[in-house]
């Protein structure tokens, strides 16, 4: 059956063909039409046991040393959870008839880049109607901030943002655990990183409780992210008037500007590539979180470049899947 790393294994690429099929599938929904239909929920059990404990713990008015303690905790207890859910996963796959199934259901919920291009679909019939309240309703949802300040060119900027960190945690962070660590390093690195970015949201005076999250996460997604920008870069060469070279450019000096850095490399690639300037205030009422620029290049961002963006991001996914075909022939 499977081995636990599925790599490095003695599988034969078992498990590689399992993710290659899973990601083929799941671009598939992306963009046959009516795939839509069949998105999957946004969140699974654990990242909403994480939601559960955040907003318990997560309080004002506590000391910082307070909250980065519980926040350690529940870091800890995630991780238990998400490591002994992969392996529950494995045992039952293996004592099953036709366990594979089991897995491979598994890996479409969790690679779930269809998500990315369903969101930006979204953003370009925004952008396309200037419906600013359908606008700043999808920014809300996606980020989980208030947009109600936010003009059409910021809310357009945040779903080219968001398009782009799709790319990493929906994409390449699952795809590169589950090739060393198979479901375990999936479901670690998948808990994690939605904790840390919901965290990283929060105003500045509420973050203690998550530092260990973002520690973590920017452990967990360092190399990752460096993949995604350089996908993203080659992307760009398949992109009218896009640029592959100010792509890397921005991804290197810009990357350091964002509340969470691998976020703000895959960013700066998107950014440079396209000649834009993500980021900026984001206009939350009572001050909130107000984002750096990321890029130097156009700030009014409107539906061509958010279809620009689509593109970019639309070859880079294909390139992951070809990263991992090449895998599971050298398995073989």
């Amino acid at each position: 059956m499977f081995d636990f790393m599925p790599l490095a294994g003695g599988n034969h690429g078992e498990a590689l063909v399992l993710l290659l099929a899973a990601l083929a599938l799941d671009f598939l929904l992306g963009k046959v039409p009516g795939g839509f239909r069949l998105m999957p929920v946004r969140s699974g059990v654990l990242t909403s046991f994480s939601t559960f404990l955040e907003n318990r713990l997560n309080r004002p008015g506590r000391s910082d040393a307070s909250l980065v303690i519980r926040g350690v905790a529940v870091v800890l207890l995630l991780l238990i959870l998400a490591i002994a859910a992969g392996m529950a996963v494995i045992v039952i796959a293996r004592a099953i008839p036709y366990g594979w199934a089991l897995e491979f259901s598994v890996l479409v919920l969790c690679v779930s880049s269809r998500i990315v291009f369903y969101d930006m679909r979204r953003g370009q019939k925004f952008a396309a109607s200037d419906d600013l309240d359908e606008g700043r309703r999808l920014v809300g949802e996606l980020t989980g901030r208030d947009a109600t300040q936010l003009d059409k060119y910021g809310l357009a900027r945040v779903i080219v943002e968001t398009g782009a960190v799709g790319v990493l945690h929906r994409s390449v962070v699952p795809i590169f655990w589950f090739v060393l660590l198979g479901l375990p390093g999936l479901l670690a690195s998948r808990v994690i990183a939605q904790l840390a970015l919901r965290v990283a949201n929060r105003d500045r005076d509420r973050q203690a409780f998550g530092a260990a999250a973002l520690a973590l996460d920017h452990a967990l997604g360092l190399l990752p992210s460096f993949l995604a920008g350089y996908l993203l870069a080659l992307g760009a060469l398949f992109v009218p008037s896009a640029n592959f070279g100010r792509a890397l450019q921005v991804m290197s000096l810009d990357a350091q500007r964002d509340a969470v850095v691998n976020n703000g490399r895959v960013k700066g690639a998107a950014a440079g590539a396209l000649g834009l300037a993500l980021g900026g205030p984001f206009g939350t009422k009572g001050g909130g979180v107000h984002d750096a620029w990321i890029g130097n290049g156009n700030a009014r961002v409107g539906q061509t470049e958010i279809r620009r963006a689509y593109y970019q991001f639309t070859v880079a996914t294909l390139f992951s899947l070809l990263l991992v075909a090449g895998l599971v022939l050298l398995r073989l």
